[in-house]
């Protein structure tokens, strides 16, 4: 079977797994090849559709279902009179059924960047004092609408996901399994750059919205709406709860603050 016919199989398969679970390649050559040749496949089309592989990254894959991640562990030495422990290693995948487009992750490879520019043109439009403040302490609180969905991932990942996975393949290989590092409720999507894009969106939707009305001349005494305004701000908290990037557990995961970061490293990877 070529790996055109397999990768709609590989695909499908990975959006009916939960969200961000960790799975590994056994597990899917197991599900889908019937063959060494099919494994081969499988792994081609796995390699296509996930962030983070050679791959995709030449590519240009438009859309991640799943993020690739390298796993380290410490093992037995092959050799036996060698008594020091071998690092191992093996792929897995942590899941994304729902699909993260490459534009997604192309903002977070340019957050900081994207942030900076973001609040340099806000400043310009409504002053660096009233955007340092007033926005600044609307990004703090911005956790309010995401933190229903922080607490239901903490509560259903109870430790670190990664830290988890490493403990299995220790198991797996005979090794003792080792205590988990402290874990958060990570944005898989940093949680600033949404609020700020969200913000940037918003403004310019509303001065949009602005220059109609004075090119139709509907003045009529109303007050200027922008985001300080009744309307801006509740475009704002209503696009910040629907965005699944920020309030939607499927897209936020509990991480040790180490894995977190070589998450993010991967993302960063997969579209640099």
């Amino acid at each position: 079977m070529a790996t055109r016919d397999i990768a709609p199989q590989v695909r499908d398969y990975l959006k009916k797994l939960r969200p961000l679970c960790i799975v590994r390649f056994k597990d899917i050559y197991d599900a889908i090849a019937t063959s060494v040749a099919e494994e081969h496949a499988v792994r081609t089309a796995l390699y296509s559709c996930c962030a983070g592989s050679p791959v995709s990254e030449r590519k240009q894959s438009k859309t991640f279902y799943a993020i690739r991640m390298v796993l380290k562990y410490a093992g037995p030495s092959v050799k036996k009179r060698e008594s020091k422990r071998k690092e191992r290693e093996e792929e897995v995948l942590l899941a994304l059924p729902g699909g993260v487009p490459r534009e997604q992750l192309l903002q977070v490879a340019a957050s900081a960047k994207g942030i900076a520019d973001i609040k340099k043109q806000l400043e310009a439009k409504y002053g660096t004092s009233v955007i340092g403040f007033w926005v600044t302490a609307a990004e703090r609180r911005s956790v309010d609408q995401a933190r229903p969905a922080m607490r239901a991932a903490s509560r259903r990942d109870k430790s670190c996901r990664l830290c988890a996975a490493v403990n299995e393949l220790r198991e797996s290989a005979g090794l003792r399994s080792v205590r988990p590092e402290v874990m958060k409720a990570h944005h898989l999507i940093p949680r600033e750059l949404t609020f700020w894009t969200v913000l940037a969106s918003v403004d310019a939707e509303l001065e949009r919205k602005e220059k109609g009305r004075k090119r139709y001349g509907r003045r009529g005494g109303r007050r200027r709406r922008d985001l300080f305004s009744n309307g801006g701000a509740t475009m704002i908290v209503t696009r910040l709860k629907a965005d699944p990037f920020h309030s939607d557990r499927s897209y936020i995961i509990g991480l040790c603050d180490k894995h977190d970061t070589y998450l993010q490293a991967q993302l960063q990877k997969a579209v640099n």
